[in-house]
C-alpha cells in the first residue's frame, strides 16, 4: 500500500491509494490529500472492502463520529454507577473493541459486531468465558442505545446479534469432612475468615468489610450492608454491596459466631491486626 501525489493533465494535483482487493492491486484518488491518508490508514486497520465501504457511507452521510469517540463520550457523561462500574467501561472502550473503534458509528454493522465477538481473547489468547462476552456485549449494546437516542446510528447493530453458547462446568463443593481435612492445615489466625466465608456464603468484598456493629452475637445474625470497592484512579473504599439484593442478614452457627474478634474496626484483619487488602486472600495473606 502507498499513498502518492499525481498531477492531472491540467495540472492540478491529487492523491492516489494503491491497495489490493481481492487478491489485485487496484487505487482510489482523493482531491484533498488527508482524506487520502485516513483512507490509507483505515484500510490497514480494518480491511480493503471494509474501508470503501465506510467511506461510501460516511461522504453520503458526511459524519465521521467513531465507534471510540462515541464510546469515551458514553463514558464521560454516565450518571448512577459506581465508580469501580465506569473504570471497567473506561477499560472496554480502550481494550476490547480493537477492530470497532476506528469504524464510523453510523457504518457498524451486525456482522461487525459478530467479527468482533468471534475474535474476543483473554490477555493469555484463551477464549473468555460467555459471563464476560455477555458483560462486554451488553456494554456495547448500552451504549449504541444512547446513540440511537441522541441520533447518531438510524439502528443498534447489536439487536439481532446472538451470543454464543457456552458450557458452564458445574460447582464443585467439598464435603464436610473434606473440609475439616483443608480446615486442619490453615493457621489458627485464618480459621475464623475461612469458616465464615464458607458458612455465609459471602463475597471477600463483604466479609472483610464487615465490622463489630454488623454482628449480633445474641441472635446469631451478621448484616451484610458494605463491601470494599476499587475508586477511581486506584484503591479502595467501602461502599454498598454489589447490587441492592445484596444487603443481607445472615444466620451463622453459633460456633462461627464465638470465634469473631471485636476488638478491632473489622471483625478479619491480617496477620498484622490491619485490615486486609483488597486484591486477594492468597497474594496478600499467604495464610501465613
Amino acid at each position: 500500500m502507498s499513498v502518492r501525489i499525481r498531477t492531472r493533465a491540467d495540472g492540478s494535483a491529487y492523491s492516489q491509494v494503491r491497495y489490493r482487493l481481492a487478491g489485485k492491486e487496484t487505487s482510489i484518488s482523493f482531491d484533498d490529500h488527508a482524506e487520502a491518508l485516513n483512507f490509507d490508514a483505515l484500510v490497514n486497520k480494518v480491511g480493503a472492502l471494509k474501508a470503501l465501504e465506510i467511506t461510501k457511507i460516511v461522504v453520503a452521510q458526511d459524519r465521521g463520529l467513531t465507534v471510540g469517540q462515541w464510546l469515551n463520550h458514553h463514558n464521560d457523561h454516565l450518571t448512577g454507577i459506581t465508580a469501580e462500574t465506569l473504570n471497567n467501561y473506561r477499560r472496554y472502550a480502550s481494550k476490547d473493541f480493537p477492530g470497532l473503534v476506528d469504524i464510523p458509528i453510523n457504518a457498524l454493522t451486525p456482522d461487525d459486531v459478530r467479527e468482533w465477538m468471534q475474535g474476543l481473547r483473554n490477555s493469555n489468547g484463551a477464549v473468555p468465558s460467555g459471563k464476560t462476552v455477555a458483560n462486554k456485549h451488553g456494554y456495547l449494546a448500552g451504549a449504541l442505545n444512547a446513540a440511537l437516542e441522541r441520533g447518531h446510528i438510524k439502528s443498534n447493530p447489536c439487536e439481532h446479534v446472538r451470543l454464543p453458547r457456552t458450557h458452564r462446568e458445574e460447582m464443585v463443593f467439598l464435603e464436610p469432612d473434606e473440609y475439616k481435612i483443608l480446615r486442619a492445615e490453615i493457621p489458627d489466625h485464618w480459621k475464623p475468615l475461612v469458616d465464615f466465608l464458607v458458612t455465609s456464603g459471602a463475597r471477600w468484598s463483604e466479609a472483610t468489610a464487615l465490622r463489630p456493629q454488623d454482628v449480633d452475637t445474641a441472635a446469631g445474625t451478621v448484616r451484610i450492608s458494605r463491601a470494599w470497592k476499587k475508586k477511581e484512579g486506584g484503591g479502595y473504599e467501602v461502599g454498598p454491596p454489589k447490587t441492592k439484593k445484596s444487603v443481607r442478614t445472615i444466620n451463622l452457627p453459633a460456633d462461627v459466631i464465638a470465634q469473631l474478634d471485636m476488638s478491632n474496626e473489622y471483625v478479619f484483619t491480617n496477620s498484622g491486626r490491619g485490615r486486609h487488602n483488597q486484591d486477594g486472600v492468597v497474594r496478600n495473606a499467604s495464610f501465613a
